[in-house]
């Protein structure tokens, strides 16, 4: 992801929110579209007292660009993927399809999360990603060809839920 990378962690009223932030870079002018990855988090994190957690996963996507991104709805999409340590892919956790993205809009996609393992050596982590079709950039068609390519995909590492679980101490009931 490009930009800073910032780690926010809070507690309110028993809940805790800890999300991946990335600060977009300047654009130049005439860029074109560009779907970026703009926030991921994971939120509203509580622990059953059996060594799992339930928690919320929500990702938004924003078109960073000076143009609308324009193509059909079967060219693309937002994923949500949970990556087990040791595992070379991603389990999908959710998909959404988008077409057209006027310049500045949002998207978002969130799923909640049960049961997951306090305890393990080698936690989870959680992946936000734009994916596109390989057609879409030898089509010849600048309206849905995406400007900057670093910026499409946003993790939260398993290990930092962890750490940050520990940090907040015990939740009060």
């Amino acid at each position: 992801m490009g930009g800073d990378t910032t780690y926010r962690f809070a507690r309110a009223a028993g809940l805790a929110v800890f999300c991946l932030m990335s600060a977009a870079g300047a654009r130049a002018a005439g860029s074109g579209p560009d779907p970026a990855v703009v926030d991921f988090r994971v939120s509203d994190v509580r622990a059953d007292g059996s060594g799992r957690l339930d928690f919320e996963i929500a990702c938004r996507v924003q078109n960073l660009g000076d143009a609308a991104f324009a193509s059909t709805r079967r060219g693309q999409g937002i994923a949500l993927y949970e990556i087990r340590h040791g595992e070379s892919e991603g389990h999908r956790l959710r998909y959404r399809r988008f077409s057209d993205l006027d310049a500045g809009e949002e998207l978002k996609l969130h799923k909640w999360i049960k049961d997951w393992a306090v305890d393990e050596a080698f936690p989870s982590s959680f992946e936000c990603k734009l994916v596109y079709d390989v057609e879409k950039r030898s089509d010849q068609d600048s309206r849905n060809d995406d400007a900057d390519l670093t910026n499409n995909r946003g993790i939260v590492r398993g290990i930092d839920i962890l750490k940050r679980l520990k940090e907040q101490g015990p939740a009060a009931d």
